[in-house]
């Protein structure tokens, strides 16, 4: 094989968090934050190499098995550090050893130790897949498969799904997997801002299955999953007051469901955020597994949200310089996959 080089984009979701395991749909944007892979044979022919700028600084080899598994050569700089790469080659199953130069770079904070929370490892996971030959729905399904067991068998797919797809999309988990584009409604505006801390999505999630084992689902998550269709309906139906006020809505459940399961989903800055939102007149929110990571803001009002931002910002919180609706996986040289 020639080198094959792919992105993929990171994603925020809008809305639907955890009610998108239990088959509510979310809304989830794609990001121009791209994971990259570049792919050729090794210059070796008895073993691959493996770098990954933006993650750790050095090369590793590796040998695969005939069943697949991967055994380094060289020591991971940590368990399970290079878990999420075993799994795409494992699942892609390549006939040589390959050269892997990875770059999840644009991930990172500006110290360029912390991740932002932005979809990274699904990024990578859709983008090295692509660069390993795979396409069309077989690249759906290797990423996807690929991303399940990095993360456990925990996760929607949303992720995955918005590198494979980009654009703005609403998510369903239900079999098969849905994902429609959406258009951004006319009229609405919002902000990423980063909380300065990484959060753990696994980990949101092990906690949520763990409390669920105890007390059972409960109307926090009934509430949720309404809240989170409610959401779905209105944005695409572009009728933006409606849209905010269900927004606003889907705030005081996430809260109340956060509360019932102790996931502490608007710790780290994001319940100021909501109080500073609030007294700016506009609607902010934890994206994601929450607890860290990224929020979104939404209004109406252009100044509004430029004013909430600088008052975040003499707060000690960061506004990202994000666009959302990117392009999904597609060549290095711009070409869709």
């Amino acid at each position: 094989m020639n080198g094959r080089s792919y992105s993929a984009p990171g994603k925020v979701m809008l809305s639907g968090e955890y009610a998108v395991l239990f088959d509510a749909p979310a809304i989830v944007a794609a990001v121009d934050r791209r994971a990259r892979a570049n792919v050729r044979p090794s210059a070796a022919t008895d073993c691959g190499r493996v770098t990954m700028t933006g993650y750790v600084a050095g090369c590793w080899r590796y040998r695969q098995t005939r069943t697949g598994a991967v055994r380094w050569l060289d020591e991971p700089p940590a368990p399970r550090a290079f878990a999420l790469v075993e799994h795409v080659l494992e699942v892609a199953a390549p006939a040589r050893p390959l050269q892997l130069e990875l770059d999840t770079a644009a991930f990172t904070a500006a110290d360029g130790s912390t991740k932002l929370g932005l979809g990274s490892s699904a990024a990578l996971a859709v983008a090295l897949a692509a660069a390993l030959g795979a396409s069309g729905d077989a690249l759906g399904r290797q990423a996807h498969e690929a991303h399940r067991r990095f993360q456990g068998g925990e996760g929607s797919g949303a992720d995955v799904a918005c590198a494979l797809a980009g654009g703005i999309l609403a998510y369903r988990r239900r079999a098969p997997l849905q994902a429609e584009q959406l258009a951004w409604p006319r009229g609405l505006y919002a902000g990423i801002l980063w909380s300065g801390r990484a959060a753990s999505t696994t980990g949101g999630i092990g906690r949520l299955r763990r409390s669920l084992d105890d007390a059972g689902p409960g109307a926090p998550l009934d509430r949720l999953g309404t809240a989170a269709a409610g959401i779905a309906a209105s944005w695409q139906s572009g009728d933006v007051t409606d849209l905010l006020a269900r927004l606003a809505g889907y705030v005081d459940v996430l809260r109340a469901f956060s509360d019932r399961h102790d996931l502490d989903i608007f710790a780290s800055g994001h319940a100021a955020l909501c109080e500073l939102a609030a007294s700016c007149g506009i609607v902010y929110k934890p994206c994601g597994a929450g607890g860290g990571d990224v929020g979104a803001a939404f209004t109406d009002d252009a100044a509004a949200l430029e004013t909430f931002r600088e008052r975040a910002a003499a707060g000690g919180f960061t506004s990202l310089p994000v666009t959302l609706g990117a392009h999904g996986v597609r060549q290095a040289d711009g070409t869709d996959h």
